[in-house]
């Protein structure tokens, strides 16, 4: 489950931050699009089209566009400049009757669909050509005007449209495997006319005429499908080119709804965004066929009968979450993540950092719920406010009296009642966070059987287990401390007692020695205990991040940044990234460090 959206969350007060660019929400919030520019006008010209069907980004950014009714291919470049023209009508080599589908190769190599010439073309990036393949007919290797086209890897795909099905080459032309026939079954077409390959590997197919997608795996079986004939939402009329980012996002391009449709994969396929609608304006459509996207995620989208191509980028917004203090830094995200109320909150001492790592497991178990800080000694109005507004059934405090004292407990008991607050507290910080990690386990019940794993982190120092906060609270993944010297018994049978089968260390050998590990691995099985580190704490929250979109399907897409030279801010914070499904970054004060800012590049096109 991955996906991408236009906002990034900064944590805290005045943080000097760049931002380089959901047990969770049953739905995302909407992503935006803006117009950037288009090019084109009807006619015969360089630079004019007749119908533009298809359109596809090198890697370079340079743009094709088959030109449907002037017989031919455009080269653009990424400012939308006319390159480079090349065909004719005929059905010699380098001539088209109808080019459709378009894509181009890691070498630059573009693939073109002769539709009714019934072949597949492919060119070098001047047009020069270099092979066809293909004949009308029914066979293995033959088509019936295919539509759709797409390149991944070593291979092509071709949807033979009048053929209801998908056909696979190799890059030289030569047939491995057809799937699909006509029909509304599973695994079934009408007319498809896109197709697309995500990473993984995965088929998606816009089965044009019983206006749905479906998806297939590597080898062709059916896996899964959405959609239905209608103007709403998730609905489509005529659905015609797909495009699938490097989160696995989908972009179906809705021809007569005029318009183009985003979708994630939230446990099921999940409307995401409308991005368009009926007219001749920016932004606007009159029946599109193509899309494609580049490496930053801006949309290229073949306007049909409005001739043209218009090109258009996310809204990346960035909004800072802030207040006067630590307390209240942790009301705004409170707020930001629990608009309408909470089941449960949570309290941990706003002073002092160890009871309240294992807090954001705990705080997203079940009906999740905030991480509010308070003073020792007493719990400041702002704080009692937001309780107030949260409503909530449960309170869980975290750490003993003298981390969060009984006046707070008192308080806290006169507002929900004496059986709804209930403290988590051990001797010291490594009992504590096995109550807090069991308290954890309890509230996500048979969910939390379904993965077992916990993160390790030091219980000399914050920032790893900080880093982990979002993946803790999304997964409800207990969060164990150890301390330098080793890992107790008493910690070893809690983690047995929850139910746990894996670990994941957090943290070099600096922080979590190799005697931990070994003692780890003795008790769980070498394959069973992971590690995740950096050279420092801002490098470990990068890797983390990756980590937790590589194994527990969280995403870029909503990144969060706090700073990684205190605790608060980042600690409340990661409940609220759980809760979106999104990752948790550390930064100092003053600058982006190098690790991290080469994360957000990295991955910018899906933030």
């Amino acid at each position: 489950m991955r996906s991408r959206i236009a906002k990034a969350l900064a944590l805290g007060v005045g943080a000097a931050l760049l931002i380089v660019s959901g047990c969770a929400p049953i739905v995302p919030p909407l992503d935006t699009y803006e117009f950037v520019t288009e090019f084109g006008s009807f006619g015969d010209a360089d630079g004019e089209f007749r119908t533009p069907n298809s359109v596809a980004v090198d890697e370079s950014g340079n743009i094709y566009v088959s030109d449907t009714t002037n017989n031919r291919i455009q080269k653009f470049s990424a400012a939308g400049a006319h390159l480079l023209t090349w065909g004719e009508a005929g059905s010699g080599d380098g001539q088209f009757s109808g080019p459709r589908g378009i894509d181009v190769d890691a070498a630059g190599n573009v693939y073109v669909l002769d539709s009714g010439n019934h072949r597949v073309q492919k060119f070098d990036p001047q047009g020069v050509h270099l092979a066809s393949w293909g004949s009308g007919g029914t066979g293995d290797g033959q088509f019936n005007t295919p539509w759709g086209l797409c390149v991944a890897g070593d291979s092509v795909f071709v949807a033979d449209t009048l053929n209801h099905r998908i056909q696979k080459f190799t890059l030289e032309g030569v047939h491995e495997a057809s799937w699909g026939e006509s029909g509304t079954g599973n695994g079934q077409f009408a007319n498809p006319s896109g197709v697309a390959v995500s990473e993984t590997g995965n088929i998606f197919v816009a089965d044009t005429a019983n206006d749905r997608v479906q998806v297939l795996n590597s080898t062709g079986g059916y896996v899964f499908q959405w959609g239905g004939s209608g103007t709403d939402d998730g609905e489509f009329d005529s659905p015609r080119g797909i495009a699938v980012d490097a989160e696995q996002s989908v972009y179906v391009v809705d021809r007569d709804n005029h318009r183009v449709q985003k979708f994630v994969y939230f446990v099921a396929w999940v409307h995401l965004s409308t991005i368009g609608s009926e007219g001749t304006g920016p932004a606007e459509f009159d029946r599109p066929t193509g899309i494609s996207l580049d490496a930053n995620g801006y949309l290229y989208i073949a306007d049909n009968f409005n001739d043209r191509v218009q090109v258009l980028r996310p809204i990346r917004e960035v909004e800072e979450l802030e207040g006067a203090n630590r307390f209240e830094t942790a009301i705004a995200t409170s707020n930001k993540a629990f608009p309408d109320g909470s089941d449960i909150v949570v309290i941990a001492t706003g002073t002092n950092w160890p009871d309240a790592l294992g807090g954001a497991a705990l705080a997203g178990a079940g009906p999740a719920g905030p991480i509010l800080l308070t003073q020792p000694g007493s719990l400041p109005a702002a704080v009692m406010a937001e309780i107030d507004r949260l409503d909530p059934t449960t309170a869980y405090i975290l750490g003993g009296t003298a981390a969060v004292s009984e006046s707070v407990e008192n308080a806290l008991k006169a507002k929900l009642g004496d059986d709804d607050v209930i403290r988590l507290g051990g001797g010291n910080r490594f009992e504590t966070a096995n109550l807090v990690a069991a308290a954890a386990a309890e509230r996500w019940g048979a969910d939390f059987d379904d993965h077992a794993t916990a993160f390790v982190a030091t219980g000399a120092n914050y920032p790893d287990a900080l880093a982990a906060s979002s993946i803790a609270a999304a997964r409800g993944l207990p969060i164990y401390l150890v301390s330098p010297t080793g890992i107790s018994a008493a910690t070893k049978q809690a983690m047995d007692d929850a139910g746990v089968t894996e670990v994941v260390i957090l943290g070099l050998e600096g922080a979590v020695p190799a005697t931990i590990e070994d003692d780890l691995k003795d008790h769980f099985g070498d394959d069973k205990v992971d590690r995740v580190g950096g050279a420092d704490r801002y490098a470990t929250s990068a890797l983390v991040a990756q980590e937790g979109v590589d194994r527990a399907n969280l995403s870029w897409w909503k990144v969060a940044v706090a700073t990684g030279q205190d605790y608060p801010d980042a600690l409340t914070g990661g409940v609220m990234q759980g809760r979106d499904l999104s990752v948790l970054v550390l930064t100092t004060r003053d600058s982006l460090p190098a690790s991290v800012e080469q994360a957000l590049s990295d991955n910018s096109a899906a933030v």
